[in-house]
């Protein structure tokens, strides 16, 4: 079985190693909406930067006399926007871990497949390889309101960067944090930081809260984040990660939809206003930006 592989911008050309396919495979789209961030049963996607997904479900049912299978070769996936061609090569869920399933004449399944597509995709039309034949569907009267962060009110467009004040809940990557506070010393934290005499520390205390239903660390790898001072020079995060009171580095793992505080030092030079502080995701390069 040869997995189905597209490219954005030309036309799909399906293969497979073999051409049994099913005769009989009606599909009925149900539902599809536009998405950023999906938490899974066993982890999570985020879209990259400028990109978001397409989710659509559907049924799949045997319309024939005999049993057919449902598998990779079934059904391939393309979608437009406005003419403009981005052809996929995504499975659909059901195949992530297993290979194909058997249908018996009159029954039926559901199953989704997810696409990635450029952001300003607003008005989808499917295109599906079922049976060998080709027909395209207008996803626009199945768009339901999109849920999850990064979209826009309408629904449609997806944000890059999301702005937002103190204490205010911001998403980057599977956490949800917000700014508590912040605190300027010349005392450092540990024995492992000094300011010299022109600098002193910046200590934002964040709260992180698992987004995923499984355990994830807090660490110096779970976001990049730097001061943006008045001049719009940039100060980065030297990576330490302390505890909410103490100097103490730390690791916290937390397990899913666990809560967490914890403080993240900044050296500033100390003519330095800051103004704001950034958080960036480095699984799809989105920020969250906390105005000061």
């Amino acid at each position: 079985m040869l997995l189905v592989i597209g490219f954005k911008g030309a036309d799909a050309t399906f293969t497979s190693s073999f051409d049994r396919r099913a005769k009989s495979l009606d599909i009925q789209i149900t539902s599809s909406q536009f998405a950023v961030r999906r938490i899974l049963k066993d982890g999570w996607a985020m879209a990259p930067k400028g990109e978001k997904f397409l989710v659509v479900n559907y049924t799949v049912r045997n319309s024939g006399a005999g049993p057919e299978q449902y598998g990779r070769d079934s059904v391939t996936f393309s979608v437009t926007n406005a003419g403009q061609s981005t052809v996929v090569g995504e499975s659909a869920a059901r195949f992530m871990d297993n290979y194909a399933d058997d249908l018996l004449p009159g029954k039926f399944l559901a199953d989704t497949v997810v696409l990635e597509v450029p952001n300003d995709m607003d008005s989808p039309k499917l295109s599906m390889l079922v049976n060998g034949r080709r027909s395209t569907v207008d996803l626009t009267p199945f768009l339901q309101k999109a849920q999850g962060p990064y979209l826009r009110e309408n629904g449609k467009q997806a944000f890059d960067t999301i702005s937002g004040t103190r204490k205010q809940v911001l998403p980057v990557g599977g956490w949800d944090i917000s700014l508590e506070e912040t605190t300027v010393t010349k005392q450092s934290p540990n024995l492992y930081m000094a300011a010299a005499l022109d600098e002193h520390f910046l200590l934002a205390a964040v709260k992180f809260r698992n987004v995923l239903n499984e355990e994830q660390t807090i660490d110096s790898g779970v976001l990049s984040a730097a001061i943006i001072d008045d001049k719009g020079k940039e100060h980065s995060w030297n990576q330490y990660v302390l505890s909410a009171l103490e100097g103490e580095i730390v690791s916290v793992p937390l397990r899913g939809k666990g809560v967490a505080t914890v403080r993240l030092p900044f050296l500033l030079p100390k003519n330095a206003i800051p103004k704001k502080l950034r958080f960036t995701d480095p699984t799809s390069g989105r920020t969250s930006i906390v105005t000061l």
